[in-house]
């Protein structure tokens, strides 16, 4: 048993603590690729090192948020629900509308879609609303959730399926910071913050389970999990890399030293703004970068000129809702 003074998150009950690496795992790979979506992946020095690139390397030139908007809207049923085989009954194309519009589907498909192409995996989570007689999907981030198939329950001396719910980063209507966690069996629900049993909405911090089974559905965006710009990750360090070392060089010569031989200071008599009037047998010169500049450039869009056909093949459009199943092969633990 934890001593309760000293659990500050779900990952701190012994029942939980076993899937503690688990989870970051997880989460540390799925933000590292939102933060290539995002452009921002180069401000992690530990990155930089890791991948030994040049300490001052910026995302200068970054087109991931394109590759995965065109993944997306590449997939069809965005604008309208995705498409049932043939001779599907018609009350069940009617209540697959009604479930889009109780799940406010033109928006959270649309990000569901986007966690997929991004990250490489995407899930969902079944809601029931019990009071109007509804239930929704609702779109769960994959680096804040777990599902496990064989989950060692105490209570019943049975191993169970189990889904975890964590996002360290919640907060209160006031900005309060806190880690909400939700840990869903297919017999009941707990609810935490910050370690501690927890009940929000009104309800206890413990509850059935209306269902009677863990309601997260996971898809992925390929046999191996990865993301739409997966192959065009190492291309993107390299040019990124390429081009930061110019901007710089560039930077640091856009005014050059001069070089003034045959005079001594004070003798250079200016008039205007750009002419100088110097002694007989004086001369000035720029000290210049010896730098091949137009050759850089011609390097850079040849590496540009490789890597486009290399992402654009890699999109894909794997979502198949219809024909899937919460299965145990579809996810990347």
């Amino acid at each position: 048993m934890a001593n309760q003074s000293a659990v500050k998150s779900i990952f701190d009950h012994d029942e939980f603590k076993p899937y503690r690496g688990r989870y970051a795992a997880r989460r540390e790979r799925a933000m590292r690729r939102r933060r290539y979506y995002e452009g921002t992946i180069y401000d992690d020095g530990q990155f930089k090192i890791a991948h030994k690139l040049y300490a001052q390397t910026k995302s200068l030139f970054s087109l991931l948020a394109r590759a995965v908007d065109l993944d997306v809207a590449l997939v069809p049923g965005m604008a309208a629900p995705w498409e049932l085989k043939e001779g599907t009954p018609q009350v069940i194309t009617k209540a697959q509308g009604l479930l889009y519009e109780w799940s406010s589907w033109d928006t959270e498909g649309e990000e569901w879609l986007e966690d997929g192409a991004t990250t490489g995996e995407a899930a969902l989570k079944i809601v029931p609303d019990a009071d109007a007689r509804l239930v929704r999907l609702q779109r769960l981030r994959p680096e804040i959730a777990l599902l496990l198939d064989s989950h060692w329950d105490a209570e019943t001396g049975q191993r169970i399926p189990l889904g975890l719910i964590v996002d360290p980063q919640a907060e209160d209507a006031d900005g309060t910071g806190y880690e909400y966690a939700e840990a869903i069996t297919p017999a009941g629900i707990r609810t935490y913050r910050d370690g501690a049993p927890w009940g929000y909405s009104g309800n206890p911090d413990r509850y059935p389970n209306p269902l009677g089974f863990v309601p997260i559905v996971w898809a992925k965006n390929d046999s191996e999990c990865r993301p739409t710009f997966a192959k065009a990750q190492p291309q993107l360090n390299s040019v990124n890399e390429l081009a930061s070392y110019l901007a710089d060089i560039i930077g640091r010569h856009a005014e050059p030293q001069w070089a003034a031989s045959g005079v001594e200071e004070g003798e250079m008599v200016k008039s205007g703004d750009n002419v100088w009037f110097l002694p007989a047998g004086a001369s000035v010169e720029a000290i210049l970068a010896t730098v091949d500049i137009e050759g850089r450039w011609l390097l850079f869009g040849k590496s540009r000129k490789r890597r486009k056909p290399t992402y654009l093949n890699s999109l894909s459009t794997t979502y198949e809702p219809k024909t899937r199943s919460p299965q145990r092969r579809w996810r990347c633990n």
